[in-house]
């Protein structure tokens, strides 16, 4: 096979697939991924050297799934169903008419209960990721709650997110559980900000500009218009009224509320031309293009449609750069793996399914409708 990436690809999501559908003991897909690997090294024909590559590649893809789901809540499940108090910082904030709604990650708790089975007494250091959701009473606007990146004091009792009780409804704990979220805090009151929390340093960088960017609109417009900018612009629907909502969605075109990698192409293509106009080479160009495609994917929550825009991009113009041309299958499929080997519960995003799915009907359906 002169292109194996495409197949390593297929090969992660199938075994990702079967640890979803099966849910072996991780030992079954480590075994798997070494005797692949094993098997690999020791054939002599490419064909077979090739085969047991794959065996190994979905063997690593089941155990990176199947370890998340064994793994399960961890030192949290200490406190299940238990009142306690939690401090962390927020990640994944959405924020609706009637609800609020975020991922915390853990780094300390407190038992508040009583009882004489019970956690130890006083702040406990621990990590672990909790979906939190406070309901807003009725008719009552959302106020200015804490941002993602914020560091913030919760209370509640940790429980089993909510399964599904007849088919086709939303399963949350399945749902959650894919991301590697096995608990969940109904909050009584509003977080308790606490400053901003710990965020590796491009993501902070990316907060503290889209921050900006949201006030500058905020200056610019009135807010109903500023929010449905900032959702065009970064799939930001914060501030976006309901009913306008629900128009994009009679109308069919909420997707453009929705950061896509069509948004990727648009912002980094005037910095492609600038960067000719301003004479700079194929390197300096590339370096450009690539850092400012990774940068609007901060800026835009890194959504999978948004992520795998950036890989190929990057693969595109480091290509251009060295002078090899990037495949664009061959770019699709190191997308896909980067992004499964990072999050593997992605393939089951139907996010993550349609941008992926589209992107493959243009690669393999424009050149036949084009002759």
């Amino acid at each position: 096979m002169q292109r194996p990436i495409p197949a390593m690809a297929v090969a992660l999501a199938l075994g990702i697939a079967a640890a979803q559908a099966v849910r072996p003991h991780p030992v079954v897909p480590a075994a798997v991924f070494l005797a692949g690997l094993v098997a690999a090294g020791a054939s002599r024909r490419q064909s077979q050297r090739l085969a047991w590559l794959l065996l190994a590649v979905a063997g690593a893809g089941a155990l990176r799934y199947g370890w998340l789901r064994y793994r399960g809540p961890g030192p949290l499940a200490e406190w299940l169903d238990r009142p306690a108090e939690l401090v962390g910082t927020l990640r994944e904030v959405r924020r609706e008419e009637d609800r609020w709604e975020a991922v915390l990650a853990v780094e300390a708790i407190r038992f508040t209960g009583e009882g004489p089975a019970q956690p130890p007494a006083g702040w406990q250091p621990v990590a672990g990721r909790v979906w939190l959701r406070y309901r807003l009473p009725r008719g009552r606007a959302p106020g200015p709650w804490p941002r993602e990146g914020d560091r913030v004091q919760v209370g509640g009792r940790l429980e089993m997110p909510e399964r599904a009780n007849w088919p086709g409804q939303f399963d949350r704990r399945e749902h959650l559980a894919r991301q590697g979220i096995f608990l969940k805090v109904e909050l009584r009151s509003p977080p308790v900000p606490l400053g901003r929390g710990r965020l590796p340093w491009p993501l902070a960088l990316a907060r503290s500009a889209r921050e900006r960017f949201l006030a500058q609109l905020g200056e610019a417009l009135p807010p109903r218009q500023a929010a449905l900018l900032a959702g065009l612009l970064l799939g930001w629907r914060e501030g976006i009224p309901p009913e306008w909502e629900e128009a994009f969605r009679r109308t069919g075109v909420f997707h453009v509320l929705a950061a896509s990698g069509a948004n990727v192409a648009f912002v980094v293509m005037p910095f492609r031309r600038l960067a000719g106009w301003a004479g700079l080479g194929p390197r300096w160009a590339a370096a450009l293009s690539i850092g400012v495609a990774w940068f609007y994917c901060l800026l835009a929550g890194g959504e999978p449609p948004v992520a795998r825009a950036a890989v190929m991009a990057t693969l595109l113009y480091l290509g251009e750069a060295l002078g090899r041309p990037a495949q664009g299958l061959n770019s699709l499929a190191v997308a896909g793996l980067l992004l499964l080997a990072w999050r593997p519960g992605l393939l089951f995003d139907l996010g993550f399914q349609l941008s992926f799915a589209a992107t493959l009907g243009i690669l393999t359906l424009a050149g036949p409708l084009k002759g």
